[in-house]
């Protein structure tokens, strides 16, 4: 038993005791915010710091790898309708005659740079599935190589060129101001299809000059998830060209060999008329 006398002091003791307790308990409390807070913000900081040391091209690369990663065809057909768009945009600048700007023609590039980066998406998987299996990279890398190239530039890139014409000016002429004769689909499509039939083996010409080499560096080097990436990185320049060639021979309709005929018949004609003339002055002066 604690005499009477003592309790209060005791009482008075131990309320002290724990108001120091907790006034240090507080403290402490307050000590560890700060400090997490400060190291919060020292991380935030430091952070910053490493985002603004990193090149921005670095960044964009990160970004892209994360974006096909987690959607790799939706990544792909975008990256590709961008490129078609402004590589198509920018050749107008340079070659167009006029300040007019063709929506419809820069918009029909970039439906197809959607459509053929679909294809190509499959087309190249499938290639890589079906040449790995009967020729292995790993054992056989060169040969892989070059077996997938040559049916790729025999089979895949004559089927994208035609595709390119047909696509692009059917919808140049469907949704801009090139359908003048106010012609029907199946109309657009047949003239298309022939003036695409006379484009294709001169453009596969110039095609088989650049892209055989680039596709041999890419498909030897290259993972298989970024080679379409590196197919329209290189389209930049090329559907730029191919924007050109097609808009440039649009002006002039393919003439069949009935209008070549009548035309080397016309000159003949003209020539001749003009010998005539000439052989009448002459006998006109010696008089």
């Amino acid at each position: 038993m604690i005499p009477l006398q003592q309790a209060p002091r005791q009482v008075v003791g131990a309320v002290s005791l724990s108001s120091s307790r907790l006034a240090s308990r507080k403290r402490f409390h307050l000590l560890s915010t700060t400090t997490i807070t400060t190291t919060r913000r020292f991380k935030a900081t430091q952070a910053v710091g490493i985002i603004q040391s990193v090149p921005l091209s670095r960044r964009l690369w990160t970004s892209y790898t994360s974006a096909l990663e987690h959607h790799p065809l939706w990544t792909k057909t975008t990256a590709a309708g961008l490129i078609f768009f402004s590589s198509d945009s920018a050749t107008q600048a340079l070659t167009a005659r006029d300040d007019e700007y063709d929506l419809s023609r820069a918009s029909s590039g970039a439906a197809f740079g959607v459509l053929a980066t679909c294809w190509l998406h499959v087309w190249w998987g499938f290639l890589e599935t079906v040449i790995g299996a009967q020729i292995p990279a790993a054992r056989h890398r060169l040969a892989n190589t070059f077996t997938k190239v040559a049916i790729d530039q025999g089979v895949g890139a004559p089927l994208y060129i035609y595709s390119y014409y047909i696509i692009t000016c059917t919808l140049q002429k469907v949704l801009g101001q090139n359908n003048s004769n106010n012609k029907s689909v199946s109309g657009i499509l047949k003239e298309t299809e022939a003036r695409s039939r006379q484009m294709l083996w001169p453009t596969m010409m110039t095609h088989w000059k650049i892209w055989p080499m680039v596709h041999s560096l890419n498909f030897y080097f290259i993972p298989l998830q970024h080679r379409v990436l590196v197919q329209n990185t290189m389209l930049v320049g090329w559907s730029g060209y191919l924007s050109h060639l097609n808009n440039s021979s649009a002006a002039s309709p393919p003439t069949t060999k009935t209008d070549g005929g009548k035309l080397v018949a016309l000159r003949k004609e003209i020539m001749a008329t003009t010998i005539q003339r000439h052989n009448t002055i002459q006998a006109a002066a010696l008089l």
